[in-house]
């Protein structure tokens, strides 16, 4: 969990926990996940990092208040792994992209990782 707001990293990261159980979710710079899933906003990861993060088989989940079109477009050519409107209680939400994320890599019902996240996944089709 790498956002910008302390307390807000507390509160997504306790409650991913109980929607995520045996999963270890922590705070943290978002270079601490290198290589695993990172839930992260716009404020903390910029698009040109989230491509070089991406490269590194990171896995971000990006969370953003405003969820602009222009900006979830930049965000997905970068290669995150999903791009989410920040809603008030998203929770559930983003625990099922964690899901789908640790999954990534895997043929889901002979559909690539991307589609079938964006089908089972996003709150309006992309």
């Amino acid at each position: 969990m790498a956002v910008p707001n302390s307390r807000l990293a507390t509160a997504l990261a306790g409650a991913l926990s109980e929607y995520l159980p045996g999963i270890v979710v922590d705070t943290g710079p978002v270079e601490h996940g290198a290589g695993g899933v990172v839930v992260t906003t716009p404020a903390s990861c910029s698009p040109s990092e989230c491509r070089r993060l991406a490269l590194e088989g990171t896995r971000l989940i990006v969370i953003s208040p405003m969820a602009l079109l222009s900006e979830r477009r930049l965000y997905e050519e970068a290669g995150a792994f999903a791009y989410l409107p920040m809603q008030i209680d998203a929770t559930e939400l983003i625990a099922n992209a964690v899901k789908l994320a640790l999954r990534h890599g895997h043929l889901l019902d002979g559909r690539d990782a991307r589609t079938a996240f964006s089908q089972e996944v996003s709150p309006r089709p992309c």
